[in-house]
């Protein structure tokens, strides 16, 4: 159920996009961020899943092919975003050298990690030091960083217009599903293990859906309805001109 829900999270803003043919919502840096993190999480995800060899899940406890799906779709309709970031008017919206900088230390930091664990092995491997326990924990980091830029090009604008409110809506409960499903297992003796990283990702997920959906209903909804049609407007002509409307 979690796959469905939370896996199908971005369909509802890449229609959204595509619709107003406008990308000036959606704060870039969140789809860039988020592409990385799913890189992450499909490679901490897949080789304990496809390993011949007893690796003990690396401490990530039980893994289910719709853990691989939720992960290979999440690169996949990051992907779609960011290719309509490069299509569609974005006006002010651009990508800020704070993601540029986190997403090259990241990866840089995967690399070296990589290199210190299973190759040169400089550092002891664990269960809970491991190199697919630090992809998943880059995972953590993109995905706890990834709504700070949003939450804030929304406060700047002070509108939410331009994101679709039912993405976050699904987003929230696909995470409230993994939880649940993360305590199930538990309980009924599938895994003795539970999954930390789901557990981080599912919890910081929720709240800051909620922060969102606050400053889209609460904080700027009677803004945003004014706005809807400006948008569309400007979407149009920059597709047709190149121009801004």
């Amino acid at each position: 159920m979690y796959v469905f829900t939370w896996g199908s999270f971005a369909y509802p803003q890449i229609y959204h996009t595509w619709k107003i043919k406008n990308f000036e919502g959606l704060k870039l840096d969140y789809a860039f961020l988020n592409l990385s993190g799913f890189i992450f999480y499909a490679i901490a995800y897949s080789i304990p899943y496809f390993h011949p060899l007893p690796l003990h899940n690396y401490g990530f406890g039980t893994i289910r092919i719709q853990d691989l799906v939720f992960a290979y779709n999440g690169i996949f309709v990051n992907t779609v975003l960011n290719v309509q970031a490069l299509i569609y008017f974005r006006g002010k919206n651009k990508l800020s050298n704070f993601a540029i900088l986190l997403t090259i230390f990241c990866w840089i930091s995967a690399i070296g990690f990589y290199f210190a664990t299973e190759v040169y092995d400089w550092v002891k491997i664990t269960e809970n030091v491991n190199v697919l326990e630090f992809f998943g924990y880059l995972k953590i980091t993109f995905s706890l960083v990834k709504y700070i830029p949003l939450l804030y090009w929304n406060w700047k604008r002070k509108t939410t217009q331009g994101i679709s409110a039912i993405a976050f809506m699904i987003n929230m409960v696909g995470a409230s599903f993994s939880l649940l499903q993360l305590f199930i297992d538990y309980i009924d003796g599938t895994t003795e293990t539970v999954n930390k990283i789901k557990l981080i990702l599912g919890v910081a997920v929720i709240l800051y859906d909620l922060l969102f959906l606050f400053q889209h209903y609460v904080l700027y909804g009677s803004r945003n309805s004014k706005l809807i049609e400006k948008e569309s407007l400007i979407g149009a002509k920059y597709l047709q001109t190149g121009e801004e409307a």
